[in-house]
């Protein structure tokens, strides 16, 4: 719930902003498979994460830290799409009938724990909020009102790099 305080990786306990919801029917998922969750299984990201199974979109980003990162990227902690993670055993694209989305928002981009895992925040920029219904839009812009001046592109910046599809073939293959 907005006000309710969140630990996240960088910055402490913060409020949350803003709670997101978005149901995707059969019909829309059908149009367009690629909106269908990927799972992420118990355990499949090592050291037992995440603590559950646990469903989450396509481009949601989840963190992947380790000495291979740093080497690669120069970087101990990256984000990694969730698409990109399928490669590994216990991810993979699910086929559901309908699938609810939630996102929360904070006044930046934050690394959160979801089920003992760290993942990424809700980051606003023209695609994610092209996504949203106009309800959704318009409350956003009532809390950040800077969302709605035309001439500033609204792009929280990333809590960390951001791996694209060939970078994270290669460190999850490292």
């Amino acid at each position: 719930m907005p006000g309710d305080l969140v630990l996240t990786r960088d910055h402490g306990l913060q409020p949350v902003r803003w709670v997101g919801a978005k149901r995707l029917d059969t019909a829309v998922l059908a149009a367009d498979p690629r909106l269908q969750p990927i799972l992420i299984e118990k355990g499949a990201l090592g050291a037992g994460l995440p603590e559950r199974d646990m469903m989450v979109s396509r481009q949601h980003r989840m963190l992947v830290c380790g000495p291979k990162a740093e080497l690669l990227f120069g970087s101990d902690e990256v984000l990694v799409r969730a698409a990109h993670l399928t490669v590994l055993p216990g991810v993979r694209a699910l086929a559901l009938p309908d699938v609810t989305y939630l996102h929360i928002l904070f006044d930046r981009h934050e690394v959160v724990l979801a089920d003992g895992a760290w993942s990424e925040s809700f980051q606003p920029g023209d695609r994610s909020l092209g996504a949203m219904d106009a309800d959704q839009r318009a409350e956003l812009q009532a809390i950040f009102p800077e969302m709605a001046a035309p001439e500033m592109p609204v792009q929280f910046e990333s809590a960390r790099i951001t791996l694209k599809s060939f970078e994270a073939k290669v460190l999850l293959a490292a």
